[in-house]
């Protein structure tokens, strides 16, 4: 049994279907404009910052080994930071895997098709570019991996924002349905829909344990300009 993190990395909408509705970004720019600021160097740089000091280190100082980590990236993506990418996984071999994709359809596609191939029990766990999780993580998840087909949301978490080009932490938060760190067993938590309604289709378990996620709040850099958690 393993966990699987599936992280998109500044993949693009497809303006076709109705993820262009999802994120800010490409809700209030036409397509063009929408691709040009997604990958502008200001994002990228920010983007960066948070993953090389958040959710990278997140994942790859878990106590419990049994994870891999599936990081989807587009091909637009400028070519310095595919090479950082590459640079940065390079001692993780077998264990993160960079995938390219068109944009977001293509994305749900793919992934699909790779989770195809994993022998069950599996657990499949979002995680965003900006945000990070507990090193605790998959120890704690894997004590569910016997539950097929339930979603396991971790509730409890802390605010994380930058401040000098540093990670700072902040306020500790209460936040049911929260994409951090959702998972599902046996299936892929892409599939299931928005996170703030994954409740309403699916069997939940909330696990209150504390301090196992951190929520980056950043108007300019989160994608749905995300902002305070109000406890």
């Amino acid at each position: 049994m393993s966990v699987i993190f599936i992280t998109r990395f500044s993949v693009p909408v497809s303006y076709s279907d109705t993820s262009k509705n999802v994120f800010q970004l490409s809700k209030n720019n036409g397509e063009e404009e929408y691709l040009i600021k997604l990958f502008s160097k200001e994002r990228l740089e920010g983007k960066m910052k948070y993953f090389r000091q958040l959710c990278f280190p997140s994942i790859t100082n878990q106590t419990n080994t049994n994870w891999k980590w599936f990081i989807f990236i587009s091909h637009f993506l400028p070519e310095e930071y595919i090479l950082e990418l590459e640079k940065m996984i390079e001692p993780f071999q077998g264990k993160i895997i960079l995938h390219f994709v068109a944009n977001i359809t293509d994305f749900k596609n793919l992934s699909k098709t790779l989770l195809k191939d994993e022998r069950q029990p599996f657990i499949t766990s979002r995680i965003d570019d900006d945000d990070g999780i507990s090193d605790i993580f998959v120890e704690e998840i894997l004590k569910y991996s016997f539950l097929s087909n339930h979603v396991i949301n971790f509730v409890k978490g802390q605010e994380t924002f930058l401040k000098n080009d540093k990670i700072e932490f902040g306020k500790k938060i209460q936040y049911y349905n929260n994409s951090v760190g959702l998972s599902v067993v046996n299936e892929n938590i892409f599939s299931l829909g928005s996170h703030v309604k994954i409740h309403e289709k699916n069997h939940v378990i909330y696990n209150t344990s504390p301090s196992m996620f951190f929520l980056t709040h950043d108007e300019i850099f989160c994608d749905t300009h995300r902002k305070k958690v109000k406890n």
